[in-house]
């Protein structure tokens, strides 16, 4: 598939593969387990943000440019919605399902509309849809809307971020919405692409979509201090988070390529490592996840959908230093160095060594305790140790050739 998503949304009923996606020049797509044709597209234009009610799977919603949007019931348009153009031509855009209120960026390329963002109340039949301020103090437009799950009862929370690496937690704004500013000084003047909400509201990831600056920051305090926890990620676009619901040590980040992991945000330099079996370094813009079984869709841009389970552990690095007792010697080495599991009651089922754009350049199964590797052969440079052990559980560590 040559499909260039920009966003996709997953089916909220457990085991359920049926998805949304917004397609750059080719309008939303519903895929429902046949193979995706021309006669699956629900609504025209570009598509842009997309949506399954998480309460009613039978409701969804499409949209294309300039925050116009169709929302449909068992695959009817029921409401239509955005008759004057606002927000920026792929408006970022989020849904308050239990409160059925559609949020995303009001302000315009220009700066026209400046602190707004469009809501849009009593979906899906009945639409009032506005213009509302929710008095940033900046003219530049938002880049990430995001609807936090721990809203009060009847209320809507909302994590928002702009083009210039300004950070809000907007609460309040189903009605008049109160807006702090919750961003680091030392964020970079660049586009956050996505606001991760883990355990509570004080748990956030938050990625920056450009080159040449910290793309991964995470704060565990509400935003009264930041962590910068891009680790070993090259330097490339981050598009979207998402934090594994088990454990806000381990996240999972669309990238310019491809899917990455990270299974200890804690470290204190985080190893991310690439998760593209059968999806390829190809630019990801979106992951949507469904946690009650862990399925992760993702929208590439440029090869079409894929999926895959959120499944990894949640047992963090130092955990699993102490179940393997693994050595690996010398470190750094000129490519020639064993790994010892001298210590390890019940071998791992096997290791890999990447390169640091994700490619596997040494497979192996375990037999033995002590493994001599060569990869004299390869560029000076740093490179990602994967062991898989006997319980499904994943260790990383930095290889180093000098």
């Amino acid at each position: 598939s040559s499909l260039q998503f920009y966003t996709c949304d997953i089916h909220p009923d457990m085991g359920e593969a049926i998805y949304l996606g917004g397609l750059q020049d080719n309008g939303t797509l519903l895929f429902d387990e046949d193979p995706l044709d021309i006669n699956d597209m629900i609504n025209g234009g570009d598509g842009a943000y997309c949506f399954f009610d998480e309460d009613d799977g039978d409701i969804s919603i499409a949209s294309y440019y300039y925050n116009r949007y169709t929302v449909f019931e068992n695959g009817s348009g029921v409401s239509y919605i955005g008759n004057s153009e606002t927000g920026t031509f792929v408006s970022p855009a989020d849904l308050d399902s239990e409160d059925n209120i559609l949020y995303a960026n009001g302000v315009g390329f220009f700066n026209q509309d400046a602190n707004t963002i469009f809501r849009v109340k009593n979906l899906p039949y009945g639409p009032n849809e506005g213009l509302v301020n929710i008095g940033t103090g900046i003219l530049t437009w938002f880049t990430s809307v995001i609807y936090s799950p721990y809203s009060p009862a009847n209320t809507s929370t909302l994590f928002v971020g702009s083009n210039a690496g300004h950070l809000f937690k907007v609460e309040n704004a189903q009605d008049i919405p109160q807006t702090t500013e919750i961003g680091s000084e030392n964020f970079p003047t660049a586009s956050i692409s996505c606001i991760a909400v883990g355990g509570s509201e004080d748990t956030l990831l938050v990625t920056f979509s450009n080159y040449g600056v910290s793309s991964i920051w995470q704060t565990y305090d509400g935003g009264d201090n930041w962590t910068e926890v891009e680790g070993n990620l090259p330097d490339m676009p981050v598009r979207w988070a998402l934090y594994h619901p088990q454990s806000t040590h381990l996240a999972m980040i669309a990238t310019e390529l491809g899917v990455w992991v990270c299974y200890d945000l804690s470290a204190e330099n985080p190893l991310w490592q690439p998760a593209n079996d059968g999806l390829a370094n190809v630019r990801v813009d979106m992951l949507q996840m469904r946690e009650d079984d862990l399925a992760v869709l993702a929208a590439s841009h440029g090869r079409g959908l894929f999926t895959t389970t959120f499944n990894y552990s949640t047992v963090n690095t130092q955990d699993l230093e102490s179940e393997i007792s693994i050595m690996a010697y010398p470190n750094p080495s000129n490519g020639q160095f064993y790994i010892d599991f001298s210590e390890q009651a019940e071998l791992p089922k096997s290791l890999q060594i990447l390169d640091i754009q994700g490619h596997i350049i040494y497979s192996k199964e375990v037999t033995d305790k002590k493994i001599f590797i060569d990869i004299s052969n390869y560029s000076k440079g740093i490179y990602v140790l994967s062991i898989e052990t006997s319980f499904n559980n994943h260790y990383s560590k930095e290889i180093t050739i000098q």
